[in-house]
């Protein structure tokens, strides 16, 4: 039994680590383009889009260090199994 719950830990494993590589490109483009929005001639809706995006990051960037330590959890329990 402990040969399957190796197995399913793996490849809980392998879709964190896909997830976190998404949520990673995410917080790039996110912050990439409310930085590019500050560029251009400022106007209210500009301002608005930016700090929204930027908010949106950080909530991102969150979400990638929540599920860092979530995957670092996952690989000791399975090298607590072996």
């Amino acid at each position: 039994m402990a040969d399957g719950n190796t197995d399913q830990l793996k490849e809980q494993i392998k879709f964190e680590v896909e997830w976190l590589k998404l949520t990673a490109v995410a917080v790039l483009a996110v912050g990439g383009g409310s930085f590019g929005l500050l560029l251009g001639q400022l106007n209210t809706l500009r301002l608005v889009l930016a700090i929204s995006g930027l908010l949106a990051t950080v909530g991102l960037m969150d979400d990638v260090l929540r599920q860092r330590r979530h995957i670092k959890a996952l690989i000791a329990q399975l090298q607590e199994e072996r």
